[in-house]
């Protein structure tokens, strides 16, 4: 997982926060409802450190001291192998 912290942003010094949502870019999310799961997870265990590590969360927005979203991104990848398959039977074609 990668994140972020700006120098300046005093995290520290912060207390309250509020979810902004997130974004699922993966291919292998893009089943109905898989985002709505995926965001519903990361949002129960962001929430949770953060109230665990003494933040508030805020309903209003504009009076959080910080906003809180996330991103997931992910790409697919192939490989054919190019041997030949020890103890596999052989492929047929139809």
């Amino acid at each position: 997982m990668d994140h972020f912290e700006a120098p300046e942003a005093d995290v520290a010094g912060r207390s309250s926060f509020a979810w902004t949502g997130g974004d699922v870019v993966a291919p292998l999310a893009q089943g109905p409802g898989v985002p709505a799961e995926i965001e519903s997870r990361v949002r129960a265990v962001v929430i949770g450190e953060l109230v665990r590590k003494g933040y508030v969360e805020s309903p209003d927005r504009a009076r959080a001291d910080m906003l809180v979203s996330f991103q997931v991104a992910g790409s697919r990848q192939t490989v054919v192998a190019d041997e030949r398959r020890v103890g596999a039977p052989r492929r047929t074609r139809c």
